[in-house]
């Protein structure tokens, strides 16, 4: 009886624990702020189909204002979606395709690389890691990209959300809860008129760590080859460019793998400093829809990729929506 009744209280324990993870786990995700723009837009980008995207994008804000996926398969046909975070570092990049395939099986991966000077910790590890699905690759990435004052936060996220409970409803359906009908964009409206010539790029070296960098760059390109999957770092245009100590660093830490640095570019893909920037580092929608079409053009001439199976109409309600905000710009 005494046997029967520790089995009885043991089970009973067990069960308990894991009514509390689950409540736990449904009310931080109840209380989290939605995310529907500016990186870090998990919900929604779990909502994408399965296996219905031929190219993925990795890398900090430098990439979600300037790539456009619906402007990419206006061009190709291929289906592409931007997962990345504000000042994501490259270990974090690291770990978001980790998860990022575990839903979709890219052909190409491109990943950007102004993050190469970043500081060690961001000023956003709360919004990149903390919006992460909860998985080994959230808790790795705790561990391996945050400062440690925000591990706690990030691992029991109720502990930092709980006090949202008298603005939010657990029971309401989020707005994030939904497929993003910009594929990862963050559209940037307005123009950045203050600059009009091109100016060099300083970067503080403070808590920059290029040899964890580097490491990690090794990693994501083991991730690719054991995937099966094509790899290009590329650096995005801007208003700044980089030093020749700074860019000598960027190719020595890619050599071998595919690179392309598109403010070589700046010309003859024909941006224009008064137009085209929403300020000194991101473009605008406009000056995104030139970069996008150089993009479409360099997947093309580069990789023979067929269109993974995916939903057409929601494509080109993609391209109808980028039409009309590219008018007010």
């Amino acid at each position: 009886m005494k046997t029967k009744r520790i089995v009885c209280e043991i089970i009973a324990f067990l069960l308990f624990a894991l009514l509390l993870v689950y409540t736990c786990s449904f009310l931080s995700k109840a209380y989290m702020p939605e995310r529907e723009s500016y990186g870090s837009t998990w919900n929604m980008y779990l909502n994408e189909e399965k296996d219905s995207v031929n190219v993925m994008f990795f890398g900090s804000s430098m990439a979600y204002c300037d790539i456009v996926p619906a402007r990419i398969y206006e061009n190709t046909g291929l289906p592409s979606y931007v997962m990345t975070a504000p000042e994501m570092t490259i270990p974090q990049s690291y770990y978001y395709i980790k998860e990022s395939i575990k839903t979709q099986s890219p052909d190409v991966i491109f990943v950007e690389l102004s993050s190469m000077f970043f500081p060690d910790y961001s000023s956003h590890t709360a919004e990149t890691v903390g919006f992460m699905p909860y998985s080994a690759n959230r808790i790795a990435a705790t561990f391996e990209t945050a400062e440690p004052q925000a591990r706690f936060s990030l691992m029991f996220p109720l502990y930092k959300y709980h006090d949202r409970w008298q603005e939010v409803s657990p029971l309401k359906k989020r707005a994030d809860d939904r497929v993003d009908v910009f594929a990862g964009y963050t559209p940037t409206i307005g123009v950045f008129e203050a600059l009009d010539a091109r100016r060099e790029w300083t970067f503080d070296s403070t808590g920059v760590k290029l040899d964890k960098n580097k490491e990690y760059l090794r990693k994501i390109e083991k991730l690719c080859k054991d995937k099966n999957i094509e790899l290009v770092f590329f650096l995005a245009p801007a208003c700044s460019n980089y030093s020749a100590e700074n860019l000598a660093i960027i190719k020595d830490a890619v050599k071998g793998s595919a690179f392309i640095d598109f403010n070589d570019e700046f010309e003859s893909i024909g941006f224009d400093m008064k137009t085209d920037f929403y300020d000194p580092l991101h473009l605008n929608i406009t000056g995104a829809t030139k970069f996008s079409a150089r993009l479409s053009e360099y997947i093309t001439e580069n990789f023979f990729l067929s269109p993974k199976e995916h939903d057409e109409k929601l494509w080109q309600d993609r391209i109808t929506a980028i039409n009309e905000l590219e008018q007010q710009n």
